[in-house]
């Protein structure tokens, strides 16, 4: 409950968070209104402000932006819970926990430590272990510890359902990325029937689980399904950053299918905010899928493209297709490398070898 009256510039600023769009904007308002909350000592609202910071700033703001305003928010909760409640925290904890190997200045220390922390406010609070579980599965996926995948997996059948768990559709859209990261495209498929079917959805599912399907029915052969895929999944991507990664494999598939003019406009479309606003991974994921594109669009004699704006730091600034295509090879390489050695492993730089050689496939 409140203990004393609103600040009026902070009350202001919240008012115009609230009328700002989702986004970036909203995300400096919010940022400034949880400051100004610490400095006139107005805890209720500093909360309300992070919480609402942390609710619109999924797709707009790097995960280790938001470490201080987690960390305020668990320290308030420590300290007085009935008045900070944990469910309202740990909700957000989970994703950007998650969210977390999707950088690779991020070690694997600070991952693992956030992850034990989410495990033990789990339990600590009387929610699900199945819901931690989940997250310390797309995590393990993210980083490719196939060992850790196969025994998540398995724990995961055994826990039963309650507060906290991912929707069930983003439940069995976890399940089939950590199969495809094992290599057991069988069993994914098994695990992905009903949301193939429609029995399952939610606002990121069927697009991000048809788009993790693709390459591997084309590589199984199956054409038909694959390309069902394609036409039914690309239709339900949102427009936003989050959802690169997914939006990439739509953009390959499209590129090696014949369908490149649909590929170039998604390309044009986002690479700008691949380069200033998506996680590292998503930007790796983004650059071979653009090598493989531009690469494709060289042999259809096109001789002149646009590179991003913002991309000299990176190297980009060519408007040659298969110049500008080896400069995203090479990004994208180098942040696979990154990641595996932060991983540990090289599971993540073989996939990219993997979308790479698609670049001169036959339709």
């Amino acid at each position: 409950m409140r203990q004393r009256p609103i600040d009026p510039r902070l009350d202001s600023l919240l008012k115009a968070a609230q009328r700002a769009p989702a986004g970036r904007e909203r995300v400096a308002l919010l940022e400034q209104a949880a400051d100004v909350a610490d400095s006139v000592g107005d805890p209720d609202s500093g909360w309300q402000a992070r919480l609402s910071l942390f609710s619109t700033s999924e797709y707009a703001t790097p995960v280790p932006r938001l470490f201080p305003a987690l960390a305020w928010c668990l320290a308030m909760h420590d300290r007085e819970p009935q008045r900070f409640p944990a469910f309202s925290i740990l909700w957000y904890m989970k994703w950007i926990v998650s969210s977390a190997p999707l950088f690779a200045s991020l070690p694997t220390a600070a991952i693992d430590g956030l992850l034990s922390d989410l495990e033990s406010r789990f339990l600590r609070t009387g929610m699900s272990r199945r819901g931690f579980v989940q997250q310390r599965l797309g995590v393990d996926t993210t980083m490719g510890r196939l060992d850790r995948i196969r025994s998540g997996l398995e724990e995961l059948q055994r826990q039963t359902r309650g507060m906290g768990d991912d929707c069930r559709a983003c439940e069995q859209d976890r399940k089939v990325e950590a199969l495809l990261r094992l290599g057991e495209v069988e069993r994914a498929l098994f695990e992905a029937r009903a949301i193939i079917a429609g029995r399952l959805s939610c606002m990121g599912v069927p697009a991000s689980t048809f788009a993790a399907l693709l390459i591997h029915l084309r590589s199984r052969g199956e054409i038909d399904l694959a390309v069902r895929l394609y036409r039914e999944g690309h239709s339900k991507l949102r427009d936003e950053v989050g959802q690169l990664s997914s939006l990439s494999r739509y953009m390959i598939h499209a590129a090696i299918t014949g369908d490149i003019d649909r590929a170039t406009r998604w390309w044009k479309r986002w690479k700008q905010d691949a380069e200033t606003h998506a996680t590292d991974f998503a930007r790796m994921e983004f650059h071979a899928a653009s090598a493989v594109l531009l690469t494709r669009l060289a042999f259809t004699g096109v001789d002149h493209v646009a590179a991003p704006s913002t991309s000299s730091r990176l190297g980009l600034s060519v408007d040659n297709p298969l110049a500008l295509a080896q400069r995203y090879t090479e990004s994208a390489l180098d942040l696979s490398q990154r990641f595996d050695e932060r991983n540990g492993n090289t599971v993540v730089s073989a996939e990219m070898k993997g979308w790479l050689s698609h670049a001169r496939d036959k339709h």
